[in-house]
């Protein structure tokens, strides 16, 4: 087995997160972050090619990926949330949602097997009674239902995907 590593890279970046409450009942919360994390010398990258003996497999090379972006490093990421809590007497009924999303980003060196922008948003209610012993919730995640991969690459024997989780619905009840 070999390995490599790049001979040089650099990365630098800058996050902002912030929350704050408009009225008692109501939350929001955001943050956004920006990234900017490249290969200044990486001579011997691996990169993935169409194998020219077997259809739909791949084989590597190695070239140079210099000043390319370094894997799984979105340029811009960012997430938002809101929850708000409504006193019924007998307890509290929270409406949340929330959406995360980030920029194109590449799984490989050399800029190979690219993810595509994102946004995933989710939501929630829950009802927790006054005496906050018992809690009942419902949720959905990927309301949108957005196919992407989370890990995406080539080998010897073809591409695979790792996916991420489609419309997932689901519900607790807690004491």
């Amino acid at each position: 087995m070999t390995s490599t590593r790049a001979d040089e890279a650099r990365s630098f970046g800058a996050e902002l997160e912030g929350s704050f409450r408009p009225t008692p009942e109501w939350s929001i919360s955001m943050g956004v972050a920006y990234l900017n994390a490249k290969f200044v010398r990486f001579a011997d990258a691996p990169k993935f090619v169409p194998s020219p003996d077997l259809p739909g497999t791949w084989t590597t090379v190695n070239v140079s990926a210099d000043g390319t972006r370094m894997p799984r490093s979105p340029k811009w990421s960012g997430n938002f949330a809101t929850s708000y809590d409504i006193d019924v007497g007998s307890g509290i009924v929270q409406l949340s949602a929330n959406v995360n999303a980030a920029t194109k980003n590449y799984n490989v060196a050399n800029l190979g097997f690219p993810v595509g922008t994102y946004a995933e948003v989710g939501a929630n209610i829950s009802y927790t009674t006054a005496d906050t012993h018992w809690r009942g919730e419902l949720f959905v995640t990927n309301l949108t239902n957005h196919d992407r991969p989370q890990q995406y690459q080539g080998g010897p024997l073809g591409t695979y995907a790792i996916w991420a989780p489609p419309r997932v619905f689901g519900g607790s009840l807690s004491y």
